[in-house]
Formats: C-alpha cells, structure tokens, sequence
C-alpha cells in the first residue's frame, strides 16, 4: 500500500472470511480513487470506473479463466493492492517483484493469477486509492517507465515458455502484443532525447534485445515462443517413437548388423 491510501475497516476481516470459506488463491475486491483537491475529481472518478469490474465475475475461477475473462471485457487490474494472495501461492511458485524496476506490479500480478487454481471476485469497495497533486501534474514520462515494462514482458515470457497451454499462451501473447509491449513502444517515441540515450547504458546483448522488443512489439516474443512450442513437441514425438515397439526391433537389428560387419 502507498502510505497514504487506505483500507476499509472491514477489509482483512471481510477478505479472510472468504477465502476461508472458498479455499481461495486469490480474492479480488473493488477499489475507488479519491482526492483531497477538489480541482481533481473528475481525474479520480475517472480512475474509479477504470478500476471497476465491468461485468460479473460470479463463483470461483482458475486464474487462466479469469485471466482471459478479463482481457476480453478490458477489465484487467495489475495493480497488487485490489487482491489479497494465498502465501503458499507465491512461495511455492517462486514468485516475487523484481527489483529494481517500476511497473512492477505486471509481472508480479500475471504470475500469481497464472498460477492460481481458485480465485474469486467479490464487490465490496475495499480499498481507496489516493490522488496526490504531485503526482498527477508534476510526474514526466522517463526511460524507466519503458524499461519496466520491458523488463516485465520478458519475466512473463519466460513463464509463458514453461507452459503447455497454447490457448491461454496465445491469449496473453495477443494482450502482450496489444498492451503491454504497445504501450512500451509508444512511451518510447515519446521520451525526451536525454531519456532515449539511457538504451546505451543497457548491456549489449540487453540493448540489442531491448530494441528488438520495443521496435517490433510482440514479433520477437511470439517467434521464440512458437520455436520453444516446436522443439518440445518433436521432443514429446521422439520419446513416443523410442518407445515403441518397432523402435526397439530396429534397435536390435541395427545391433546385429553391426555385429555381422564386424
């Protein structure tokens, strides 16, 4: 949480409750946006209606279902602060922030939601999300704000290779591709020059990558998805064929040939 928003009175209780009562992975709660300046309302209720559920969730979910339930009514949250997290989830499955970024909320969120075999929705405004002043007119777009994302598409691409799921791979490719690394792309084009010039502090093989990535959203992802997607395959089709019954004949009599030529 940001020091200064804040929970409802209720929240751990409410939140405890029902993931007892449904073994829950994760809990998801409604939010609201708030501000003290009277100049910025319409900015806070704006971001109220963006942080709503735009349609029912009702019952219990995987985290996958729930996931592409999401994208298709544009409704996904990666913010931390509208979920409470079963431990042994994120413990388990090796799961933390990275370091040393921002943003850093997408790659945490994506994998704890990927990983869940129970999550639910429920409606109660749970949390309160201030907006500050200086945060709405004084911040400027940096390198890092890119950077972050990047940094996040490749820890999520790097989960996406482990999975065998090529419905749901596919699904969160094309969110990939049409959110995350396009947003990166065009935060990128906006950078002041001095900005830019921070690519050039990157490692070279990050840089060259870094580039790849961010001029050609999706392109380099999807591609070395698909070969790793390939390569496991042939795998899984070699094992079946050293398992069968013709191989191991031919085993034998490739053996005896060479025993005869000898």
């Amino acid at each position: 949480m940001d020091s200064d928003d804040y929970l409802a009175e209720d929240a751990l209780e409410k939140v405890y409750s029902v993931m007892s009562a449904s073994d829950l992975d994760i809990v998801i709660f409604q939010s609201m946006a708030f501000t003290d300046d009277s100049e910025h309302k319409r900015r806070a209720e704006n971001i109220t209606k963006y942080l709503s559920f735009k349609e029912d969730y009702p019952g219990v979910y995987t985290g996958k279902d729930l996931l592409i339930k999401f994208y298709d009514n544009s409704n996904y949250i990666v913010n931390v602060w509208n979920k409470c997290y079963r431990s042994s989830l994120i413990k388990d499955n090796n799961i933390g922030f990275i370091e040393g970024i921002i943003h850093e909320d997408v790659s945490f969120s994506f994998e704890c939601m990927a990983m869940a075999s129970r999550v639910m929705c429920i409606n109660d405004v749970l949390y309160f999300y201030r907006q500050r002043d200086e945060s709405i007119t004084t911040t400027k777009t940096s390198f890092e704000n890119v950077y972050g994302r990047y940094i996040c598409a490749k820890r999520i691409y790097s989960r996406l290779k482990e999975m065998d799921d090529a419905a749901f791979v596919e699904k969160q490719m094309k969110y990939m591709e049409s959110r995350l690394l396009k947003n990166a792309r065009l935060l990128y084009t906006e950078l002041e020059e001095g900005e830019k010039e921070k690519t050039k502090l990157l490692p070279i093989a990050e840089r060259v990558d870094f580039s790849n990535l961010i001029a050609d959203p999706g392109t380099y992802i999807k591609k070395n998805i698909d070969q790793e997607r390939k390569i496991r395959k042939l795998s899984t089709e070699l094992e079946k064929i050293k398992g069968s019954r013709l191989y191991r004949i031919l085993v034998v009599i490739r053996k005896a040939f060479h025993l005869f030529k000898k």
